[in-house]
Protein backbone atom coordinates (compact mmCIF):
# COMPACT_ATOMS: atom_id res chain seq x y z
CA UNK A 1 0.00 0.00 0.00
CA UNK A 2 2.70 2.30 1.11
CA UNK A 3 4.51 1.80 -2.66
CA UNK A 4 1.22 2.43 -4.12
CA UNK A 5 0.69 5.82 -2.74
CA UNK A 6 4.21 6.58 -2.70
CA UNK A 7 4.19 5.82 -6.59
CA UNK A 8 0.64 8.01 -7.01
CA UNK A 9 2.36 10.97 -5.06
CA UNK A 10 5.64 10.67 -8.22
CA UNK A 11 2.97 10.62 -10.84
CA UNK A 12 1.03 13.84 -9.51
CA UNK A 13 4.56 15.41 -8.72
CA UNK A 14 6.17 14.34 -12.34
CA UNK A 15 2.46 15.38 -14.46
CA UNK A 16 2.22 18.51 -12.03
CA UNK A 17 5.69 19.65 -12.90
CA UNK A 18 5.42 18.84 -16.78
CA UNK A 19 2.33 20.88 -17.33
CA UNK A 20 3.93 23.50 -15.17
CA UNK A 21 7.14 23.68 -17.39
CA UNK A 22 4.90 23.79 -20.02
CA UNK A 23 2.63 26.68 -18.90
CA UNK A 24 6.25 28.38 -17.65
CA UNK A 25 7.32 27.87 -21.26
CA UNK A 26 4.40 29.30 -23.57
CA UNK A 27 3.47 31.50 -20.90
CA UNK A 28 6.26 33.30 -18.91
CA UNK A 29 8.97 33.24 -20.97
CA UNK A 30 7.54 34.98 -24.69
CA UNK A 31 6.45 37.93 -23.39
CA UNK A 32 9.72 39.00 -21.85
CA UNK A 33 11.80 37.62 -24.59
CA UNK A 34 11.69 40.35 -27.12
CA UNK A 35 11.17 43.25 -24.34
CA UNK A 36 15.18 44.43 -24.57
CA UNK A 37 14.85 44.58 -28.42
CA UNK A 38 11.26 46.50 -28.07
CA UNK A 39 13.00 48.96 -25.51
CA UNK A 40 15.87 49.95 -27.29
CA UNK A 41 13.38 50.78 -30.24
CA UNK A 42 11.28 52.40 -28.23
CA UNK A 43 13.90 54.27 -26.67
CA UNK A 44 15.50 55.51 -29.99
CA UNK A 45 11.98 56.69 -31.07
CA UNK A 46 11.50 57.90 -27.68
CA UNK A 47 15.15 59.72 -27.54
CA UNK A 48 14.64 60.91 -31.58
CA UNK A 49 11.15 62.81 -30.64
CA UNK A 50 12.51 64.42 -27.13
CA UNK A 51 15.46 66.17 -29.32
CA UNK A 52 14.21 66.89 -32.84
CA UNK A 53 14.82 70.58 -33.70
CA UNK A 54 16.64 71.94 -29.99
CA UNK A 55 19.92 72.17 -29.41
CA UNK A 56 20.77 70.76 -26.18
CA UNK A 57 23.96 70.27 -24.28
CA UNK A 58 25.71 66.79 -24.24
CA UNK A 59 24.79 66.40 -20.60
CA UNK A 60 21.12 67.60 -21.19
CA UNK A 61 20.97 64.66 -23.77
CA UNK A 62 22.33 61.95 -21.59
CA UNK A 63 20.06 63.11 -18.65
CA UNK A 64 16.90 62.91 -21.26
CA UNK A 65 18.35 59.39 -22.38
CA UNK A 66 18.96 58.14 -18.79
CA UNK A 67 15.62 59.46 -17.71
CA UNK A 68 14.06 57.39 -20.72
CA UNK A 69 15.70 54.30 -19.99
CA UNK A 70 14.72 54.96 -16.24
CA UNK A 71 10.68 54.57 -17.68
CA UNK A 72 11.82 51.64 -19.51
CA UNK A 73 13.32 49.91 -16.95
CA UNK A 74 10.36 50.50 -13.95
CA UNK A 75 7.78 49.20 -16.90
CA UNK A 76 9.72 46.02 -17.55
CA UNK A 77 10.07 45.66 -14.03
CA UNK A 78 6.25 46.02 -13.89
CA UNK A 79 5.31 43.77 -16.94
CA UNK A 80 8.06 40.67 -15.34
CA UNK A 81 6.05 40.76 -12.09
CA UNK A 82 2.71 40.80 -14.29
CA UNK A 83 3.52 37.92 -16.06
CA UNK A 84 4.79 36.46 -12.97
CA UNK A 85 1.61 36.45 -11.19
CA UNK A 86 -0.51 35.81 -14.26
CA UNK A 87 1.69 32.50 -15.08
CA UNK A 88 1.30 31.53 -11.03
CA UNK A 89 -2.64 31.38 -11.30
CA UNK A 90 -2.36 29.01 -14.35
CA UNK A 91 0.27 26.41 -12.50
CA UNK A 92 -0.71 23.58 -10.00
CA UNK A 93 -1.20 24.29 -6.33
CA UNK A 94 1.80 21.89 -6.14
CA UNK A 95 3.61 24.71 -8.51
CA UNK A 96 1.95 27.75 -6.55
CA UNK A 97 3.50 26.81 -3.46
CA UNK A 98 6.70 26.17 -4.77
CA UNK A 99 6.83 29.31 -6.35
CA UNK A 100 5.47 30.92 -3.19
CA UNK A 101 8.72 28.97 -1.40
CA UNK A 102 11.36 29.97 -3.53
CA UNK A 103 9.69 34.02 -4.45
CA UNK A 104 6.32 34.87 -2.59
CA UNK A 105 6.59 37.65 -5.12
CA UNK A 106 8.83 39.77 -7.70
CA UNK A 107 11.22 42.19 -6.74
CA UNK A 108 10.30 45.88 -6.80
CA UNK A 109 11.86 48.40 -9.27
CA UNK A 110 13.63 50.20 -6.18
CA UNK A 111 15.19 46.64 -4.90
CA UNK A 112 16.56 45.86 -8.28
CA UNK A 113 17.70 49.42 -8.86
CA UNK A 114 19.52 49.16 -5.58
CA UNK A 115 21.11 45.56 -6.73
CA UNK A 116 22.12 47.02 -9.99
CA UNK A 117 23.49 50.51 -8.90
CA UNK A 118 26.43 48.46 -7.16
CA UNK A 119 27.47 46.69 -10.19
CA UNK A 120 26.65 49.46 -12.93
CA UNK A 121 27.84 52.89 -11.75
CA UNK A 122 29.39 53.84 -15.57
CA UNK A 123 25.50 55.55 -16.42
CA UNK A 124 22.49 56.42 -15.55
CA UNK A 125 21.41 54.56 -18.94
CA UNK A 126 23.34 51.63 -18.55
CA UNK A 127 22.25 51.11 -15.24
CA UNK A 128 18.77 51.52 -16.67
CA UNK A 129 19.59 49.24 -19.80
CA UNK A 130 20.68 46.12 -17.31
CA UNK A 131 17.32 46.67 -15.58
CA UNK A 132 15.77 46.02 -18.74
CA UNK A 133 17.90 42.61 -19.77
CA UNK A 134 17.56 41.33 -16.40
CA UNK A 135 13.58 42.06 -16.30
CA UNK A 136 13.87 40.08 -19.57
CA UNK A 137 15.51 36.89 -18.43
CA UNK A 138 13.52 33.95 -16.96
CA UNK A 139 15.05 31.50 -14.67
CA UNK A 140 16.86 28.58 -16.28
CA UNK A 141 17.64 26.45 -13.70
CA UNK A 142 14.46 26.29 -11.16
CA UNK A 143 14.62 22.94 -9.90
CA UNK A 144 17.88 23.27 -8.88
CA UNK A 145 17.22 26.73 -7.62
CA UNK A 146 14.31 24.70 -5.60
CA UNK A 147 17.23 22.42 -3.91
CA UNK A 148 19.07 25.63 -2.82
CA UNK A 149 15.72 27.25 -1.51
CA UNK A 150 15.08 24.77 0.24
CA UNK A 151 18.30 23.56 1.91
CA UNK A 152 19.11 27.42 3.06
CA UNK A 153 15.38 27.34 4.51
CA UNK A 154 16.18 24.40 6.81
CA UNK A 155 20.15 24.23 6.58
CA UNK A 156 20.72 28.23 7.12
CA UNK A 157 24.47 28.87 6.21
CA UNK A 158 26.37 29.26 9.87
CA UNK A 159 28.35 32.50 9.91
CA UNK A 160 32.07 32.44 9.25
CA UNK A 161 34.07 32.80 12.11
Amino acid sequence: MKILIIAASAIYVLQATLQDYKNRKEEYSPPLTNMPDNAAALAKDMFEEAVRGKQLSADHTQKIEAGIWEMLGEGAVLQRNHELVKTKEKISYLGQFLSWFMKAKGLSYAQIEEKYRKDFTDSEKELHQNIVQSASRSNKDLVGKLWKSVINFFWPRQAKL
